[in-house]
């Protein structure tokens, strides 16, 4: 019984330092905050600490925060969706996202469908013609959302 408390220990600690990052990338994100004067500097740092852990965007301050180093944090693991600040996910992200979940259409803002994606969506599942834009319910979108719901009884 020991064994077992002690794997699931590790497991759980392994699992806190993934999403939590640790006490010792915060205090690195302070020492950059404190001693880096050059903002192109400082970016290239906190983006080797993104790249050692993605989770370690939760450090930066809302100034510090850009557009490459949210990439880059989701291009290496998708879970990091919730610490990325909505004005600076791209579409290119949101297309990653919902590639990865299909279910994520229905959050993805209507501002970030494209007709590409949503005849995309209609196809992997009818009911996402409910999370299609008005504007964009095309005779196509429409037919390819039937054709599924019609393939699926």
């Amino acid at each position: 019984m020991p064994l077992i408390s002690a794997i699931t220990s590790l497991f759980s600690e392994r699992k806190i330092k993934k999403n939590l990052g640790n006490k010792h990338s915060k205090d690195l994100f302070l020492w950059i905050r404190e001693n880096v004067t050059d903002s192109h500097i400082a970016e290239q740092m906190y983006l080797d600490l993104i790249k050692e852990n993605p989770f370690n965007l939760a450090y930066l301050e809302k100034n510090e925060i850009t557009q490459k180093l949210c990439s880059n944090a989701l291009a290496i693991d998708l879970s990091v969706k919730d610490l990325i600040p909505s004005e600076f996910f791209t579409l290119n992200m949101h297309h990653t996202l919902y590639k990865n979940d299909p279910s994520y259409f229905r959050q993805l803002p209507d501002s970030m469908k494209t007709a590409d994606l949503c005849l995309l969506a209609v196809k992997d599942n009818s009911d996402n013609l409910n999370y299609v834009p008005s504007n964009m319910k095309t005779s196509t979108i429409i037919k390819a959302a039937f054709e599924n719901f019609k393939n699926q009884k």
